[in-house]
């Protein structure tokens, strides 16, 4: 039928309401027939629809390997360059490998790859399919890009949309978009969806789980957006391996207890202070994060957290009672007999004779009223 209708004068190259030509949408549709009749009738291979997608991206995105090899092919012999496919970005700055990516495809990567190492694959926004692996949870990928030696630690300013926060409590189902500009490495990502098998993986093969940008004033650690999240396993594994409780954000000095309050989270601020966060953590505008407990909508969840910093300073006030107490208990009390001899610094007392020192602490003992003391005054020449 293809053949009949251009046969018939149709135009091999027109396009429906989503700007997507025949190959297009043969190369979406694994119509692997369709897609050889339209190349050897001169169907170009490069346009692209509304969203930017070429047939190259959409036969990656769906697996389509055999249609994916016929276009290469293709490809290769119309423009003499291996790499032609690598510089057709899409709307969303993917090239067709990150397309199969996204989907966790591992022989589209393959074929795409060619002779350039995996970490120099970016998309526009400087990530690689390591960032693309941990943002779609792609754990499969992530393991074969490791035997690969992908950098783990790429930094990159992802699209706005890539780096927003879906809170762990599906009450709560409402994404949060962070400010941008943005630095961040895969961990970042898997630490805003709340995966923790692949932040696992991430920090086994090295990630810094206290990684933070030094020229963004704006940056987060891994654990802040771990706390942001809402997924209180998470925090704790970050933490267990070193994530500090202790960091802040340079622009405003909040701490991840900050965020933790801010959210009403009782256990992820309990777990954050177990590991040594700060409660008198202040922010610029000198803001406790108990302070930030008044905005929060929950009435159950604002009880709690400020019953908690209530009990908190109640304990830690016995407490320092208590040590005042045993302190005056062991403390001796001061008498003539227990006060002892000052003796000269030990850098003078090298340099005086016998007789000198003996003067020094006989004139001691007279400033004192203790006997043995000399009712003289003695000055150095």
């Amino acid at each position: 039928m293809v053949s009949l209708l251009l046969d018939l004068g149709s135009d091999i190259e027109a396009k429906d309401n989503w700007a997507r030509t025949s190959l297009i949408n043969a190369a979406k549709n694994n119509r692997l027939e369709v897609v050889n009749l339209l190349l050897k009738r001169g169907a170009d291979a490069t346009p692209e629809d509304v969203q930017g997608m070429t047939a190259l991206h959409w036969a990656a995105k769906n697996n389509h390997l055999g249609v994916l090899r016929t276009l290469l092919s293709h490809g290769n012999a119309r423009f003499k360059n291996r790499t032609w496919f690598q510089t057709c970005y899409n709307k969303h700055g993917d090239l067709p490998i990150h397309s199969a990516s996204r989907n966790g495809h591992v022989e589209p990567i393959k074929l795409l790859k060619g002779d350039r190492p995996m970490s120099d694959l970016w998309t526009k926004h400087g990530e690689t399919l390591l960032h693309v692996a941990a943002l779609h949870n792609q754990i499969p990928l992530a393991r074969e890009l490791f035997r690969d030696t992908i950098d783990v630690n790429t930094w990159a300013k992802p699209h706005s949309y890539h780096l927003r926060l879906w809170p762990h409590d599906e009450t709560e189902y409402q994404s949060k978009a962070l400010p941008l500009p943005y630095n961040i490495i895969p961990l970042h990502y898997t630490c805003t969806r709340g995966y923790y098998e692949m932040t696992e993986l991430l920090i086994e093969n090295g990630a810094w789980v206290n990684a933070a940008p030094d020229n963004d004033d704006h940056g987060l650690s891994p654990l802040m957006m771990a706390v942001e999240c809402g997924n209180t396993n998470l925090v704790c594994f970050l933490l267990a391996r070193g994530a500090k409780a202790t960091a802040t954000v340079p622009a405003t000095l909040f701490t991840p207890l900050h965020f933790a309050c801010k959210r009403g989270d009782i256990e992820t601020a309990q777990e954050l202070v177990r590991y040594g966060a700060k409660t008198g953590a202040r922010t610029k505008d000198l803001r406790a994060p108990e302070e930030l407990v008044q905005k929060i909508k929950d009435t159950k969840k604002r009880a709690a957290v400020e019953g908690y910093f209530a009990e908190f300073s109640r304990q830690r006030y016995a407490k320092i009672k208590a040590q005042m107490a045993e302190n005056r208990q062991k403390a001796t009390p001061l008498t003539p007999e227990t006060i002892p001899s000052p003796q000269p610094p030990q850098q003078i007392t090298k340099y005086l004779s016998a007789r000198e020192s003996g003067i020094y602490a006989r004139h001691a003992l007279c400033e004192r009223g203790l006997p043995g003391g000399a009712a003289c005054f003695y000055t150095w020449d």
